[in-house]
């Protein structure tokens, strides 16, 4: 393309011959949880040039921006990224931008070449806890490996203790020591994955996950089996008194 550009008191009138030239993307980083910062970098500097962002090969794009001398900064998070397609815990999303001046009729420049870009979905973390040891467990979802665990004690900012998941793991067991006459305090737990952090667990304090979860399989079993001695012993009636 080839510009001239002239000052007529005061006017800048830039004349344009051929196609306007493909900008440059690129990102500040090419993974991401939550905002990620997008360069769409024109080829020269244009007096009111607006920048257009665009996922994958959709013709609207997801976000516009004007030009700062000759190049769009734009701060997007992985929501608008992913817009409304379906996620798993990581999803690659293609970006591209183009830029228009402002002028009438509006001319569009060529897209940029496509910028890869991971977008993380972390899932909050479960957590349990063991009343006799005050084991705390922390586990993340079960596609995850490499995890770092931080966990928390409640009315504290700062993490009490980290732990790396082992190999092929998904899960960390904190052992908290427990001093008689100490008052029970309540724990909650985090997990990074390739360096993005996951929602904060519930929290929870000892003995509120194990009964919950082991009390209500204990409750279930014993009514099964009831119900099963029960049926038994119809059946054994039944057939004592058809015996005699």
């Amino acid at each position: 393309m080839n510009t001239g550009l002239y000052s007529i008191d005061a006017i800048s009138i830039v004349i344009f011959t051929g196609n306007l030239n493909r900008p440059v993307l690129s990102a500040k980083s090419h993974i991401t949880g939550k905002a990620i910062t997008l360069i769409c970098e024109l080829p020269q500097t244009f007096p009111e040039a607006h920048c257009h962002f665009y996922r994958d090969d959709d013709l609207h794009p997801i976000k516009s921006k004007s030009s700062e001398d000759n190049k769009c900064e734009l701060s997007v998070n992985g929501h608008e990224l992913l817009g409304s397609r379906a996620t798993g815990m990581e999803t690659e999303v293609q970006l591209r931008c183009d830029y228009t001046l402002n002028m009438r009729p509006e001319i569009h420049s060529q897209y940029s070449n496509y910028t890869s870009i991971i977008v993380l979905v972390n899932q909050k973390p479960e957590v349990y806890v063991q009343e006799n040891k005050i084991s705390v467990l922390c586990k993340a979802p079960s596609n995850a490996s490499e995890v770092l665990f931080h966990l928390y004690q409640e009315r504290k900012e700062e993490s009490i203790e980290s732990k790396m998941a082992e190999n092929n793991q998904n899960f960390v067991i904190f052992e908290i020591a427990r001093h008689e006459g100490e008052i029970s305090m309540r724990y909650w737990c985090q997990y990074e994955y390739k360096g993005v952090k996951s929602p904060k667990s519930d929290l929870i304090g000892a003995g509120e996950t194990t009964c919950s979860v082991e009390c209500t399989l204990l409750a279930k079993g014993i009514a099964t089996g009831s119900f099963f001695i029960f049926v038994f012993s119809l059946h054994l009636y039944a057939h004592l008194r058809c015996s005699k």
